[in-house]
């Protein structure tokens, strides 16, 4: 790094890095958006007038993008292993179950009901309304409570067929 790029990298890293540390909530993940700012920064193909509002801006959209692509495939690529210790049965139960949803409400639930996420923090991450998001999880709930009881419904019956067989 020339002089000028070092003196940027040691008077804003710390900001950068806790504002993604602020939405990430990982190390690791944080300090990747940090250096990849950093790189986008060096590489700008035209001079940046205010470089702390260009890396927070930038830094804040990694962030975003972050939250929006990759956290919700980590959720559903562990949630067998996370929601069933009953094996693959259960596992497949419950991803026929998830398949039910839109990709939207899919989302919105695993982020909330499985990932912990509040729905504050959902929205700001998809750049949705709150409300947009509850609603979402709302209609998810539903639809799952609505296939739940009619898988039960359907297990009774066959229960109730095989004893009288």
């Amino acid at each position: 790094m020339h002089g000028k790029a070092q003196e940027l990298y040691r008077r804003h890293r710390t900001a950068v890095y806790h504002l993604a540390l602020s939405y990430l909530k990982d190390r690791s993940a944080a300090e990747d958006v940090l250096q990849d700012v950093f790189v986008a920064l060096l590489e700008a193909e035209q001079p940046v007038r205010h470089p702390r509002a260009w890396l927070l801006t930038a830094t804040r959209s990694r962030c975003l993008n972050m939250l929006r692509d990759t956290r919700f495939e980590t959720v559903c690529e562990t949630l067998p292993e996370t929601v069933c210790d009953g094996g693959q049965e259960d596992a497949l139960f419950v991803e026929q179950m998830l398949g039910l949803l839109s990709a939207e409400e899919r989302q919105a639930f695993a982020l909330h009901h499985l990932d912990g996420f509040r729905y504050r923090e959902i929205a700001e991450g998809l750049e949705l309304p709150i409300g947009t998001v509850q609603s979402r999880c709302r209609a998810a709930r539903q639809k799952l409570k609505e296939a739940l009881a009619n898988e039960e419904k359907r297990l009774v019956a066959n229960t109730g067929k095989e004893k009288r067989v």
